[in-house]
């Protein structure tokens, strides 16, 4: 049967009782680890997994509520025609040929063209199958 030991980097090593420089090497192994401080080498392993266990977990707690939309960001009632086209899942010039056809209601000031969130709503209801 064999003896083992844990090694600097917390690696098992094991060694042959029966061979007398076996027991020669452990002894040199065990001290050569208290010389460099590695006596508890796979308590500093877990303290490290720890800590990027838990560095990880925060980083992926901050990255989920930047996707969070903002509570006290105000979502406006009129987009323009680029943000229509994307509420409604649409290219913006497939949006501008539904707005040629008067598909829904529009509003226009000077050059600005606005459409009503609503009035979206209630043309992707009528197109319910």
């Amino acid at each position: 049967m064999g003896d083992s030991e844990r090694d600097s980097r917390g690696r098992l090593v094991t060694f042959a009782v029966s061979a007398p420089w076996a027991v020669r090497d452990r002894r040199r192994l065990k001290n050569q680890m208290a010389k460099e401080g590695n006596t508890h080498g796979p308590v500093e392993r877990q303290d490290f997994m720890s800590a990027f266990a838990q560095e990880f977990a925060q980083e992926c707690a901050n990255v989920l509520l930047a996707r969070l939309p903002k509570p006290n960001v105000v979502q406006p009632r009129y987009l323009t025609v680029e943000q229509a086209a994307v509420y409604i899942s649409h290219t913006k010039k497939s949006f501008e040929y539904l707005m040629s056809k008067k598909m829904f209601p529009v509003i226009r000031r000077d050059r600005l063209v606005l459409i009503d969130k609503n009035d979206l709503d209630s043309f992707m209801a009528r197109q319910k199958v």
